[in-house]
């Protein structure tokens, strides 16, 4: 997946599987499990959740930058 259809959220997701993927075998029994409402795996990030969508008369126009709702379940300790 490239940086760009990530996004900032992406890569916070994705710096936080790599953390959580350099834990002791031990924790890793416990999953941490990540979900944003409204944004799908694996596709674009809706444009209500974008800093910048694409414009009629220009390249881009400022998007509404708003922030998904996120949750979780137990993770490790």
């Amino acid at each position: 997946m490239s940086v760009m259809k990530l996004g900032a959220l992406g890569l916070m997701i994705a710096a936080a599987g790599l953390v959580a993927s350099a834990a002791p075998a031990a924790a890793k029994s416990q999953k941490l499990t990540v979900t944003l409402e409204g944004v799908a795996d694996g596709k674009v990030i809706p444009g209500d959740y974008a800093f910048c969508v694409p414009a009629a008369q220009d390249h881009v126009t400022l998007g509404p930058n708003k922030s998904p709702k996120i949750s979780w379940s137990a993770g490790p300790a």
